[in-house]
């Protein structure tokens, strides 16, 4: 799965912790590449952004495309990441980890946070719904899918967004 970003990039916008270990990170960022980038751009359009990113020549409005989507899914996956963190579950089963150092937040003290970072991740969910808006003619993969199955880009999404073109 080609990733727009990385869990340093993670680390740099958010709270998360340089000492994670990026392996715990990554899961959670493919999940929200999966949750978050066909749904918002499409299957065409989310296939030339990964393809443009992979070559390295993003430019224009494709790459204004790629700076937003990189905010929203750095958020999405930060908020993701806390709400699980704590918890390992094993063969003997679910464990809340504990520090040394710290002190366990509550739980919903863990959810506030994660909702803060889903709403910092709605702000650009809107940013680039008015971005798309005003530059359709320069994104003709967002208005057009190659194919009977490919996913077309949700519109009056009410569960992350309030695209309502």
């Amino acid at each position: 799965m080609t990733l727009l970003i990385t869990p340093q990039e993670v680390f740099n916008r958010t709270q998360l912790d340089n000492n994670i270990d990026a392996s715990e990170l990554k899961p959670y960022i493919e999940d929200m590449h999966t949750e978050y980038l066909n749904s918002l751009l499409g299957d065409t359009l989310a296939r030339k952004i990964k393809a443009e990113f992979t070559a390295d020549t993003l430019a224009d409005s494709y790459l204004e495309v790629f700076e937003i989507m990189k905010l929203i899914l750095i958020y999405a996956s930060a908020g993701e990441y806390c709400l699980f963190a704590q918890y390992k579950v094993s063969n003997g089963g679910i464990f809340k980890l504990t520090s040394e150092r710290g002190e366990i937040v509550s739980s919903s003290e863990v959810e506030a946070l994660s909702k803060r970072y889903k709403s910092k991740a709605q702000v650009y969910i809107s940013e680039l719904e008015r971005y798309i808006c005003s530059n359709i003619a320069n994104l003709p993969e967002y208005s057009t899918q190659e194919n009977n199955w490919d996913k077309r880009p949700s519109r009056g999404r009410s569960q992350n967004s309030g695209w309502t073109f």
